[in-house]
């Protein structure tokens, strides 16, 4: 049987190192109206609404404790 180097090669994506998993999900009620302007600036960066709401979240949470 001839395997194609295509298949050999193209596995599949290596695995993250575990410091970088995201292993939490933080769950937010929100109302329609404020999903909707959450993904509505996550696509003025050009990103999903989960990963621009993160990046904010992060950055404003670094903020607050610098000020401490």
């Amino acid at each position: 049987m001839s395997f194609c180097c295509y298949c050999i090669r193209m596995r599949g994506r290596p695995k993250k190192a575990e410091p970088d998993a995201m292993t939490y999900m933080l769950r937010i009620r929100m109302t329609e109206a404020d999903r909707a302007l959450m993904e509505e600036a996550a696509k003025s960066k050009s990103l999903e609404t989960s990963t621009w709401a993160r990046s904010e979240l992060v950055g404003l949470a670094r903020k607050i404790l610098k000020g401490k």
